[in-house]
């Protein structure tokens, strides 16, 4: 038989051992802490960023956001969890960018606030939990970046002192321009033009006189030629535009109105009243000689012969204008 004291004791052994130590529950108390640390760090770390950080259904409903990512909409403690961002969502550049983990590089939104629209960069993911799949967003502001970019390209592109196009811009443009005339057999103009004894207005009056003879030149020239028109200055005083789909009659009858709209203008400066004159040479495209060197050549030819009839003049072809 069994000794019922053997048993109890053996009973209250068994019991004891099956208790934690003071250790383990000190250890565990300690990884309950780690856990939760971690989680509060990782909370704090996220909310601090200086980008947006958004967690969204499939729906667009947002779960969660950064403190980044309120200022950035505009959304308000209370209103975080009823906030959608399905309009978001449906962008072609997210929709394309969606499930392959990589970055939209620019996506333009209101500001919500009635002020300049703001340009984003937003990485996209996709996170996968035991439930759901939700979006993972992350919004950089690049609005600044972006300006920069802007007007750097602008300074690249235009000519700094009269804010037309440059020589460099407009080789590009007239570029695209042949391609599409060999491709759809169109046709082109070109009216190249300077003003007339320019170096005498800069030796009287100054140079500052001069630039403002050019600026006049290319404010009354964008008031002349046509939106689909170009005009630039290739450098000095020495303008050129490009007219697509344009022979070389409508040409010259667009050099002729810009010459006489000069003609009953004056820059004033310096407490002068400044007239001036322009000549202008007049090409068009021929099919058999799309050059770009060739073109310049020939319009450069038909200003020079401008210039040697006695100037405040136009020469295309066999058309002269006095």
């Amino acid at each position: 038989m069994n000794d019922p004291k053997t048993n109890l004791a053996n009973f209250k052994f068994s019991s004891l051992s099956a208790v934690p130590s003071i250790d383990q529950l000190a250890e565990t108390n300690r990884q309950q802490k780690m856990r939760l640390a971690k989680n509060s760090y990782a909370s704090l770390i996220i909310d601090h960023l200086p980008d947006a950080v958004l967690l969204a259904n499939k729906k667009g409903e947002v779960l969660d956001a950064n403190a980044a990512a309120c200022k950035l909409l505009h959304i308000s403690e209370k209103r975080k969890r009823d906030y959608n961002i399905d309009w978001m969502l449906a962008a072609p550049v997210v929709q394309d960018a969606m499930g392959e983990n990589r970055t939209i590089k620019r996506l333009r939104i209101g500001s919500g606030t009635g002020s300049d629209p703001v340009d984003l960069e937003i990485h996209s993911d996709m996170v996968t939990t035991q439930h759901e799949t939700l979006h993972l967003l992350v919004l950089r502001n690049i609005s600044d970046y972006q300006r920069t970019c802007n007007e750097l390209t602008k300074l690249a592109l235009t000519d700094d002192l009269t804010g037309i196009c440059n020589r460099r811009h407009f080789i590009q443009l007239l570029t695209k321009e042949l391609d599409r005339v060999r491709r759809y057999n169109t046709r082109l103009a070109l009216i190249l033009f300077d003003i007339d004894r320019f170096k005498t207005i800069n030796d009287t009056f100054g140079h500052n006189a001069g630039d403002e003879v050019l600026r006049h030149l290319a404010l009354v020239s964008k008031q002349i030629f046509r939106d689909i028109d170009t005009i630039a200055r290739l450098g000095g005083d020495e303008f050129i535009a490009l007219m697509p789909q344009t022979g070389v009659h409508q040409a010259h009858f667009a050099a002729a109105r810009l010459r006489e709209a000069l003609k009953s203008q004056s820059v004033q400066t310096n407490d002068h009243s400044l007239h001036y004159t322009i000549s202008a040479g007049v090409i068009e495209s021929q099919r058999d000689d799309l050059s770009i060197d060739n073109l310049l050549k020939k319009a450069d030819s038909a200003l020079y012969a401008a210039k040697r009839s006695g100037r405040d003049a136009i020469r295309t072809g066999d058309i002269a204008c006095a």
